[in-house]
């Protein structure tokens, strides 16, 4: 984490812009935007870019709505304005990529050793689906389908590895 910080100073990025929030952390956001406190003001509280607050409330916001929270709840505890209708198209595109990804592993032969040429064929259908995310300004699925792929090229490996 402080060789992220260090990278950050030298790039003149806030300091924190890119190491992950911290429950405390999340829990400290709430509270000052539930006290009126500027998203702007909050950046500079939390050593942040304002575009990385505002990620980290659409995030939190889009886990809430998960778990049943309703959007007027969400709104008031985030002094937002959100959606239902965006929050459920994240949700769609999420189900879409998890299906897209077993597609994906289905295709792959389990007794050869997988190729680069896996990998880069589910490389681009995350870039396009990146893309979609960018549109929607919600970038939060995207990383738990990166570490399913990871997770499952890691084992692949590992089965290539062992039948060696």
């Amino acid at each position: 984490m402080k060789q992220k910080s260090k990278n950050n100073k030298k790039k003149e990025k806030p300091i924190y812009s890119t190491v992950p929030w911290s429950l405390e952390e999340n829990n400290k956001l709430i509270n000052e935007l539930q006290s009126g406190i500027a998203v702007k003001d909050i950046s500079i509280l939390h050593n942040r870019s304002e575009k990385g607050i505002r990620k980290q409330i659409n995030k939190r916001a889009l886990i809430d709505f998960e778990n049943n929270i309703t959007i007027d709840e969400i709104n008031n505890k985030y002094k937002s304005n959100f959606n239902q209708i965006e929050f459920q198209a994240v949700l769609d595109k999420r189900q879409k990529i998890k299906e897209k990804l077993l597609k994906k592993r289905e295709k792959i032969n389990h007794n050869k050793p997988v190729t680069i040429s896996d990998f880069n064929n589910l490389k681009d259908d995350f870039e396009n689906l990146k893309i979609e995310f960018n549109k929607l300004k919600i970038l939060t699925t995207e990383l738990d389908c990166m570490r399913e792929l990871k997770e499952f090229y890691n084992k692949q490996i590992k089965k290539n590895d062992e039948n060696s």
